[in-house]
């Protein structure tokens, strides 16, 4: 006997017909995870520019537990006068409000401390807020935002991801030392994507915009160098201070040498990684710019 079940929608008529708001919410999460859309517009990218006690927010979609917005122009929103001495940790967000019937952008205000931290965002059944950036706002005399006060805590969602390609097209020195790592700079690429920022010094960081598992693979090319030393490369997680992977060579006999390491990992929003290189023995040696031979692929693969 066929046991019907207690809720199901939407369909045209019977039970199913009387789809509520609270109905189409539950049902209507699961086929897209709750956050920013990729690729659409300026995926809600907030930014300062010193303008004054302000952030901006730029254009973008977003789907908030099966509801859609939309925001069609560049929206400015204030910060609140600083303390006159501790500093403040503000949090862009934007709130779905299911009493109101409606989606909006908004700063809430941290509390000022000797040790900030953010205020933290609802998620219930009246109100659904996710994270778009951090504001560090100083103490007083501060009337401005700077660039550099603001990080970005976007979740990107709903497309299959980026891959991205970089390669170092400046020779870079690698100085011989036991266990003394060098960190690669990729200061050129052939592809981007909002994914994956590349940061640090000489360009040697990768941070990443968009939670989820990526496939990372990187060739290091080393010419000159010494015959029958050990070339060691790695793919360090700065974040969590792990290697993730290691490759080593020692019976090289050809000048350039590559050395190919690759990981997959799962990375959080903010976290970084590098690549980083040594050879045990002989004279510094140079990482080798051939035919763009020193290179990394940077793939995002899943929310997982």
């Amino acid at each position: 006997m066929a046991t019907t079940l207690d809720t199901f929608a939407p369909f045209a008529t019977g039970p199913g017909a009387d789809s509520t708001e609270d109905t189409w919410r539950k049902f209507m999460r699961h086929p897209l995870a709750t956050g920013v859309l990729a690729n659409t517009a300026n995926q809600f990218r907030v930014y300062a520019d010193s303008s004054g006690l302000q952030v901006k927010v730029g254009t973008g979609e977003c789907w908030i537990q099966g509801h859609w917005g939309e925001s069609l122009a560049e929206k400015i929103l204030p910060i609140q006068t600083p303390h006159a001495t501790l500093t403040r940790w503000d949090r862009v967000i934007l709130r779905a409000d299911f009493e109101n019937d409606l989606i909006e952008l908004d700063v809430l205000k941290g509390t000022a401390s000797g040790s900030p931290a953010l205020w933290p965002l609802t998620q219930g059944s009246d109100i659904w807020e996710i994270d778009l950036a951090k504001v560090i706002v100083d103490p007083s005399p501060s009337v401005t935002i700077a660039a550099g006060k603001v990080s970005d805590l976007r979740r990107r969602v709903g497309d299959a991801g980026g891959s991205a390609q970089f390669y170092q097209s400046v020779a870079q020195s690698i100085p011989t030392g036991t266990g003394v790592f060098t960190k690669v700079k990729f200061d050129a690429s052939t592809s981007t994507t909002s994914d994956v920022e590349v940061t640090g010094t000489g360009n040697t960081d990768f941070t990443i915009r968009r939670a989820g598992t990526y496939d990372i693979s990187a060739t290091t090319t080393f010419a000159p160098f010494t015959t029958g030393a050990n070339l060691f490369s790695t793919i360090r997680d700065n974040t969590n201070s792990i290697r993730l992977a290691a490759q080593n060579g020692t019976t090289f006999t050809s000048d350039p040498a590559s050395v190919n390491v690759s990981a997959s990992q799962h990375f959080n929003i903010g976290d970084s990684f590098s690549i980083s290189c040594l050879q045990s023995t002989g004279g510094n040696l140079n990482l080798s710019t051939f035919e763009r031979s020193t290179r990394i692929s940077v793939t995002w693969v899943s929310d997982a």
